[in-house]
Order: structure tokens, then sequence, then C-alpha cells
């Protein structure tokens, strides 16, 4: 009895679930009393659990049976998972305790995914475990490491009362099953729903069944072998990068080159690479960075007459003219979401369904609200997870949250839903920044991390910050140090749907968080959800869109929609555009590319939505502008800009056009980032033809990229972020203080215009 009070103990102050803050009712008024049954499969199907003791032979289980799992009186078309469990003859007799604890009493082991129909009631075929279930870690720390008990299911008889027995369990939480101890007067023990936590609103439920009886295994004496915890989740290595697919064929007008965003760096790696393979290619040359970057990148090429710097963008945010250099216009290339993703990890599982509000995502992002933590934490923490998740505690890891550095389109979607959807006050408990700004600040930031961009962002938090990646992914070893990583914090960040699907796709677990809508509704990043987004858009004047948060009418809708789009010069009213026609054609056939079905349906199978009809007119207009020619020069004759010098050139020529974006002289060489703060640099004194550099330096790995594969956002070591903050520490007496600090300074020092 005192190992088991001391394994109590441990929980109260390290997991601290539900069950064990008060002794359980059953819930009163309740109009349907959850339960599950367990019965057999096939013909002549019998109930198997909770029968008498004179039937106990006829309804013996064995070790790996498929049986059939009923549950009735849940909420429609919830999620459920079912779990094989200790029965409360165990917990009562066994451990010598009146206190059901869900992840000490049940086998992480069994843990299975099923659904509620529209009725209440679900079934699921289930396989039954019989012998011995080893111990799961599942939190740890520097000092303390907490386990779930050992616990046996088979016919092993404890102290002549009666065999180890026990019982399935329903829950619509992930995590925490509100199941509790009972005796009716004159019965026996038993597992009964618990009773909600006073004044939760659709509290989630779950039922027991009855205890199974499990046969003796074939040498006729109990089946006592071990049944392993969980394998560990493999977190791969950053994949390498692929040679760049040849240009076959001559291709269409003059070589182009682009910068911005990489916040799509997947969907956009695999355009690139198929223009390349078009009948009539195109040569695209690509240097990622931020859509900040990318507007540095255009000015530079409107300053050069688009012999050096950027000869179009890719951005999820409009620019000024100020910043862009000149006139441009926007052609819609993806349609996706931004995504809320973790790497929290309890007893070998991820945490795949852990909802949120605007309110409680600020709290987790922010690390707090400047009294509490940011844990994703049980009802002892007070966690405002418990709310969003309908009263279920969630794993007791404190949260790693991962915020994009500088100015970025997703810092400015997301801070432009926190400041919709929270009070002034409440914004400014965790944020400094202002709501709608391109830049998020945090007000309480003792352990918050940075990334360079959205696709570095993906890959981050699902490897715990790189701390979690096997070195050898083909065996199944996973190093001491990256199993506690995974174990000792849950980290979280915002990234573009497609990303988060990517690394799905290399294997690197990504769960993404249900985000709470206007509606009322949690909702997940799907292309029905983007579309029915899509639809509250505001169209602004400049061809661009805003996300609105205030349609509550729309129920699917997922809240945070994002719209890709590449920049380019603009046609003046004359017909005149500073773009040479040469690469004003091949950025024509780019565009007509990436809005065609097949660049669509890439999108579609990383997450994002189809491009509505409208947005691809209105991409295709676009192209269909660039294509025009230029009108007659006075006096006869044609525009001089084909022929001008650089305009034909190739990747790292000296011709100019052709040139590295990042080599304003057009002698090649490596691609840029933004600085870390991401404001835009002021270009110094141009000369005729040419265009000095913007202040930006170079991310490690980061460089152009020729009409195809973009090197894996995993492969970007942030260097350049690590050196500015542990400089800003320095100077700023340490942390993230010295980080807002020097990015003050950096935005005085180059204002956004």
């Amino acid at each position: 009895m005192f190992g088991r009070m001391c394994r109590i103990t441990l929980a109260v102050g390290v997991a601290a679930m539900p069950s064990l803050v008060a002794m359980p009712a059953l819930a009163e008024g309740a109009p349907a009393e959850p339960t599950v049954e367990v019965w057999s499969t096939g013909a002549g199907a019998r109930r198997l659990d909770g029968q008498p003791d004179a039937a106990r032979e006829a309804v013996r289980v064995g070790g790996d049976q498929a049986v059939e799992v009923r549950w009735k009186g849940f909420k429609p078309g919830s999620q459920v998972v079912i779990t094989q469990c200790m029965s409360a003859f165990q917990v009562k007799n066994v451990h010598n305790t009146e206190i059901w604890t869900p992840p000490w009493d049940c086998a992480h082991q069994t843990r299975f995914i099923g659904t509620t129909g529209a009725d209440g009631t679900g079934t699921s075929s289930y396989s039954l475990k019989s012998g011995r279930f080893a111990s799961v870690v599942l939190s740890k720390d520097d000092v303390t490491e907490t386990k779930n008990d050992k616990f046996e299911c088979n016919s092993r008889v404890f102290s002549g009362k009666a065999e180890y027995s026990c019982s399935v369990v329903v829950s619509e939480c992930e995590w925490d099953q509100p199941v509790a101890m009972a005796k009716p007067a004159g019965g026996s023990w038993t597992l009964v729903p618990r009773k909600p936590p006073a004044g939760s609103s659709d509290p989630a439920v779950g039922a027991a069944s009855g205890g199974l009886f499990f046969k003796p295994a074939s040498d006729g004496k109990p089946d006592v072998h071990e049944i392993p915890a969980p394998k560990p989740r493999k977190f791969p290595n950053p994949p390498e990068a692929q040679p760049l697919p040849p240009i076959k064929g001559q291709p269409v007008g003059a070589p182009i080159a682009g910068a911005g965003s990489v916040n799509t760096a997947v969907l956009l790696d695999g355009w690139l690479a198929d223009v390349r393979r078009l009948a009539q290619p195109s040569d695209v040359d690509y240097t990622r960075g931020t859509s900040v970057f990318g507007a540095a990148r255009l000015k530079a090429g409107f300053q050069s007459g688009f012999t050096s710097g950027a000869d179009f963008a890719v951005t999820g945010m409009p620019f000024t003219q100020a910043e862009a250099g000149g006139n441009v216009v926007y052609a819609p290339v993806s349609l996706t979401g931004l995504a809320v993703a973790n790497s929290a990890e309890y007893g070998g599982l991820g945490l795949n369904q852990a909802r949120m509000s605007p309110d409680t995502l600020a709290f987790m992002l922010a690390d707090g609200d400047g009294v509490t933590s940011g844990w994703w934490g049980d009802s002892s923490m007070n966690s405002p997870t418990m709310a969003d998740n309908r009263g279920c505690g969630l794993p007791a890891l404190p949260a790693g949250p991962i915020l994009r550095s500088g100015q970025s389109a997703q810092n400015l979607v997301l801070s432009s839903w926190f400041g919709a959807t929270l009070s002034k006050s409440r914004f400014g408990t965790f944020f400094v920044s202002e709501p709608g700004s391109s830049e998020l600040l945090v007000k309480r930031a003792s352990d918050i991390r940075g990334a360079e961009n959205g696709s570095q962002t993906a890959y981050l938090i699902g490897t715990n910050y790189g701390k979690a990646v096997d070195p050898d992914p083909d065996d199944d070893f996973i190093p001491p140090k990256a199993l506690e990583e995974r174990q000792k914090r849950g980290y979280l960040g915002y990234t573009d749907v497609t990303e988060i699907l990517a690394q799905r796709q290399r294997g690197v677990a990504l769960p993404m968080s249900p985000l709470k809508n206007a509606a009322g509704n949690y909702v997940l990043p799907t292309k029905e959800s983007i579309l029915e987004a899509y639809s509250t858009m505001r169209h602004n004047a400049d061809g661009t869109l805003t996300a609105t948060f205030d349609k509550a009418d729309k129920t699917g809708a997922y809240p945070l929609p994002m719209v890709q789009y590449v920049a380019v010069p603009r046609t003046s009213a004359q017909g005149a555009n500073p773009l040479p026609i040469a690469k004003r054609k091949t950025l024509a056939a780019f565009i007509e590319y990436a809005v065609s079905d097949d660049a669509q349906k890439k999108a579609e199978e990383l997450g994002g939505a189809q491009l509505p009809a409208e947005l691809r007119k209105q991409a295709r207009d676009v192209a269909a502008m660039l294509k025009r020619a230029d009108p007659p020069k006075k006096g006869g004759g044609s525009s001089p800009s084909n022929g001008r010098p650089g305009s034909g050139g190739s990747n790292g020529g000296s011709g100019g056009g052709g040139g590295t974006i990042a080599d304003p002289g057009g002698t090649g060489g490596t691609g840029g980032a933004t600085t870390p703060s991401g404001t835009l640099p002021t270009p110094g004194a141009t000369t005729p033809g040419a265009a000095a550099a913007p202040s930006l330096k170079p991310v490690a790995n980061e460089g152009s990229v020729r009409g195809g594969k973009i090197p894996a956002a995993s492969t970007i070591v942030p260097i350049v972020l690590i050196l500015v903050l542990g400089a800003g520490a320095l100077s700023a007496g340490g942390g993230w203080r010295g980080y807002l600090l020097w990015q003050s300074r950096m935005r005085r020092r180059a204002p956004r215009a």
C-alpha cells in the first residue's frame, strides 16, 4: 500500500489527473448514462464482460483475441479512445486504493481510435492482450521520471481472492479517461462515468466495460509474458537536397529570378521542378527567405532595371509601393491554412486532438500569462486547455513555444486573429506587438524559440527543436538523450499546413490542433474547411484577400486561411512594363503552370485547397498582362527592352539578369534571407544598370535555386538567429528580453514604409 500511495503522491505532484482531485460520483440527471460492452465476433456472438462467476469458463478471452467493443450514450460524431485497463478489482484489492488514476491504471500499449455514430453509439473491432503490461514513461525531467503501473491481465489468482481481470475503457478524452471507482450499496466495486468538473460545458464522457476473465497460457499456467511499451516515434534526419532536373528543350523566354516566402516551400519546390520538365520548360531561379525579403529583392530589381535583384516575389501579404520599389500586381497561386502543430508526447504517443481557442493558443505561445506558465497541463495546473477540451486533462508537460522571428505573413494572420477575438487588455497580457502586426512579440518569454521561416518551423516542432533526431533511422535504437527530450517538453508552433503534411510524409509525426472558429466549433485545416473560410475573406482593391474572423454562420470554416501570391511588375496604362518582355514570358508561363490542375492537385495533396475559379482567373489575367508586347517607341521601332544587356543571361553569368538574385552585380553567388528582425533594408546609392545589395545576411545552407529543388528547410541551421540572439542576450541582460531589445533597435534603424 505504501508503494501505491507513493505513486499517487507523485501523480498529484507531477501529473495530477482530475480523478485525484475529489472522490467522483455518478453524474446526476444524465439523459443516457454511457455504457461499454465487449462482445465476441462472428456467428453466435455473446457478451464477454461483466458475466457472473458461474459463466466464467464460457466467456474467457485469450491474448490477441479479436472482440467487438460496443458503446452508447456518447456525443454523436465524437472521436473516442479505446484502452485496455485494470478492472475495479485490481484497483481496490491489488493496489489497495479506491481512487482510479487514468494514466497509471491503463495500458498505453493498447490505445485505439474509434468514432461514435450520429445516434451516440459506436462499435469497433479490438484486439485484447493477455500478459503483463510493461511500464511506460509518461514524463521526465532532470530529476524525476514518472511511469504508469506495471499490471497484469491474465488468469493468475491474487492472494486466493480473484483473478487478474481487466476492463476496456472508451473515452472521449484523448489522455484522461473520465472514469472513476464506485461501490453501490450492497454491490461490488466497479468503474463508472466520472462526474464532470463544475461549470464545464459539453463535458467529455467515458465508461468502462465489466471485468474480463482470461484463458491460461498453452501450458495451463497464467500468461505472464511481458507486453512491451509502445515503440518511440521515429525522428528521421533532415532529407538531403536532391539534384535538380535538367531543362529539356528550348525554354520559354529568358531566365528569371525570384525571391520571397518559403511558407509553402515544399509546394513551391515541386512546382519549380515541374516547370523544367514541361514540353516548353521555364528557367526559374528562386531564393528562399520571407515575404519581406522578397519585397527587398524585388525593389532591387526595379532599381536596376531588372538586370539584378528579383524579377518577381512570392508573398503572403501585400507590399506598399515603397517596399516593392514600384507598382506590382498579385497573381494568387495557393490557398492553404496556417496550422498549429505540436510534438507533445505522453506514454509514447502523440497528442492528436488538443483543441485550442484563440485565448488558449495565445496563452501557450506566450508561455503563460505572467502568473501561470504555459503547460499542456491537467486540472491541477488550471490550464486553459481544460476548457477547450471538454474538461479532459492533457499531458503534464511544459510547452515549448516556437514563434516566427521577424516580420512575416503568418505573424500578420495570427496576430490579426488574436486582435479580433481577444480584448485589448487580454491581448496586452501576452504580447508587446500590436494586433494585426506582421511581428508577434510576446511579453513573457522564459523559454521561447524562434524560427526563420515556416518550413523551418515545421521541422523544429517535429524534432523538439532538433534535439530528438534519430541519427540512424534504419535501426530501432534511439539515443537516450533524444528520448528524454521528447518526454520533457511538448513543442508547439504555427506554420503552413502544407509543411505539416510534408513532414508527415517524411516520417515526422506532427499532430495539428483543431482551432475554435467564430461559430464556436473546433476545426482542423482541411480542403473543405479552408474553402469555407475563403468564402468569408475580404477582397481588397489591390487584388489580395484578408481573413475575417466574425462569420458565425460559417460553422465549418477554418479560422486561419492564407493565400500566397506571385507579385510581379505591373503594366502601366500606356502598356509599358519595366520587366523585359522575354522575362515576362517566362514569368507568365510559371504562373500559368502554378494555377494549372496538376499544380493545384499537389497543393491539395499537401493539405491545402485547390484555388477557386475566380482566383485562377485573376492569376491568368496577370499572366496575360505579362505576355502583352511592349508599345512601339515614339518615332518608330520597338522597345529595346528585350535586347538590353543582361536580359538573356543565364544563372551565374556576368550578363546580369541570369545571375543569382543575391548577387546584384550578376556575377553569381549564394542567396540570402532576411535579417532576424525581418525589417526592410534600405539599399544604398545606385548607378545606372546596377543596384547596391540590400544589407541582408545569408542564412546557413540557403541559396539560389535553379528551377527546381529548393534546399529542404530541414537542412537549415539557424546560425544567424542563434548568433544574433546570443549577442542580444549579452547586451541586454540575457535571453528573450535581449532579443526584443535588438528587434526594437532594428525597427528604429530601418523602419517599415
